[in-house]
């Protein structure tokens, strides 16, 4: 799902909703049963991927664009790492979570690739 609205690695500032100011012409999308996604109406841009359901549904994954600078944010953590695209493989000591790790810690995700 990530990879089709992104085209390859998606990637988000996780900001709990109480820190987030929403201002401007945002439109949102149910894009999964458990899960949204919003963008700029004025030019297209990505907002947010955010989950509708489960213990994580106050957290904003905040487009790196958004951001000068990424807003002083680091990479911290991978998951799917073991689904990436051939030739992609993000360097560092980060955190990696397989589909299998991922789905198992949030199980009402469902594999739609």
């Amino acid at each position: 799902m990530c990879t089709r609205w992104s085209g390859s690695v998606q990637m988000g500032a996780e900001v709990d909703r109480d820190r987030v100011a929403i201002a401007g012409p945002v439109a949102t999308y149910q894009s999964s049963e458990f899960a949204e996604r919003a963008w700029c109406q004025a030019c297209g841009s990505a907002v947010w991927f955010k989950d509708t359901v489960g213990e994580n549904e106050h957290i904003f994954e905040l487009a790196p664009g958004l951001f000068d600078g990424f807003g002083g944010a680091r990479l911290v953590r991978v998951v799917y790492c073991d689904r990436a695209a051939g030739g992609v493989r993000l360097a560092g000591d980060l955190d990696r979570m397989t589909k299998a790790e991922y789905e198992a810690q949030f199980p009402f995700v469902e594999d739609s690739a």
